[in-house]
C-alpha cells in the first residue's frame, strides 16, 4: 500500500460567502495540469462522510463501519483489479460545516487485497471527529463545502486517473454555506462524478416537509441537488444490512465505472427540488 500525503487547507468563511458563479471561473482556470511522471490510476475515489449534527452516533458507527467492511469485500477488491492498470486511489473525509472537514486517510493506491485491507483496517483504527454533538453552529450541513474540499483534493492528489469520483454519503439535505448548485455543476464541469449515499434511517421525526429523512424524499433531494457527471447515480440505506450492501454496491459500481453519461441537474425527474431550499434547522 503506498500512502500519499497531501496537505489540503482547511476552508475558511470566504468560502461560505463566496459564489458559485466564482467558483466556476475559478475550476476553469486553476486546474493544473498532471506531471508526465506522475503517478497513474484507473481511478481517483473520494470518500465523503457526514458527521453533521443530525448524525446519532449510532448512524455513525454505522456509515464508517459501513464502509471498513465494504473496502475489506471480495467483490470491490476484484473491481479494483479489473482497470486496465489494476489500481485505485482512494481518500476519507468526514465533513460538517463550511469550514469542517477532516481529512482522516491521505491519498493512498490500492493495488490488491493487502492495501484494500490495510486501508480499511487503518480507517476503522481512526476516531470520528470530535466536534459532531458539540451543539455548536459547526454541526450544520454543507453539502457545498464537502464537494470543494473533494476539489482540492483532486487537485493536490498528485496522480493522473482515468475517472474521478466523489462518494458523498449523508441523512439530510444542504442547509449552510455556499449555494450547492452552482458548486456542484463547477465540480461535475471539472470532470468529475458525484454519486450519493442516501442514509435514511426508519423512525425519524421530521420537523416539516424540507426536514423529511424518508428514503423517497432524501433520495429524490440527492438526486436532484446533488449527484451528477459521467455514471451518476444516488443508492438509499436504511438499516444496518442495507448500509453495508449499499457501500458494496456503491463502490463496486464506483471502481468498475459506468456508461458515461451527462447529469448536470435533475434532468430526468418529474418533479425537481428546489435546491436553494434551507431542509434543516441550524445545527442539523
Amino acid at each position: 500500500m503506498k500512502r500519499i500525503n497531501v496537505l489540503v487547507a482547511a476552508l475558511g468563511r470566504p468560502f461560505a460567502a463566496a459564489s458559485g458563479v466564482a467558483f466556476m471561473v475559478w475550476t476553469s482556470s486553476a486546474r493544473p495540469e498532471p506531471m508526465k511522471s506522475a503517478p497513474a490510476v484507473d481511478a481517483e475515489v473520494i470518500l465523503a462522510a457526514d458527521v453533521s449534527g443530525s448524525m446519532t452516533e449510532d448512524e455513525l458507527r454505522l456509515q464508517r463501519a459501513g464502509y471498513v467492511k465494504a473496502l475489506q469485500n471480495v467483490g470491490v477488491i476484484n473491481a479494483t483489479l479489473s482497470g486496465r492498470r489494476g489500481r485505485i486511489a482512494i481518500a476519507f473525509f468526514e465533513w460538517a460545516s463550511p469550514g469542517d472537514q477532516r481529512l482522516i486517510m491521505p491519498w493512498t493506491v490500492i493495488d490488491g487485497a493487502d492495501s484494500a485491507r490495510t486501508f480499511a483496517n487503518t480507517l476503522k483504527e481512526q476516531p470520528i471527529s470530535p466536534y459532531v454533538h458539540a451543539g455548536l453552529d459547526r454541526g450544520c450541513t454543507s453539502i457545498s463545502g464537502a464537494l470543494y474540499f473533494s476539489y482540492q483534493l483532486f487537485n493536490s492528489s498528485g496522480l493522473q486517473a482515468d475517472r474521478k469520483v466523489i462518494d458523498v454519503s449523508g441523512d439530510g439535505p444542504h442547509n449552510c454555506g455556499a449555494p450547492i448548485e452552482p458548486i456542484r455543476d463547477g465540480v461535475i464541469g471539472a470532470g468529475v462524478t458525484i454519486n450519493g449515499l442516501a442514509i435514511s434511517p426508519p423512525g425519524r421525526v421530521a420537523n416539516g416537509p424540507a426536514d423529511s429523512f424518508e428514503k423517497p424524499s432524501l433520495e429524490w433531494y440527492y438526486s436532484g441537488c446533488v449527484i451528477g457527471g459521467p455514471g451518476a447515480f444516488v443508492i438509499s440505506a436504511s438499516d444496518r444490512a442495507g448500509f453495508e450492501k449499499a457501500i458494496m454496491r456503491k463502490l463496486i459500481l464506483e471502481i468498475a465505472g459506468a456508461p458515461p453519461r451527462l447529469q448536470l441537474a435533475a434532468d430526468t425527474l418529474s418533479s425537481r427540488p428546489d435546491c436553494s431550499l434551507i431542509g434543516q434547522s441550524p445545527g442539523r
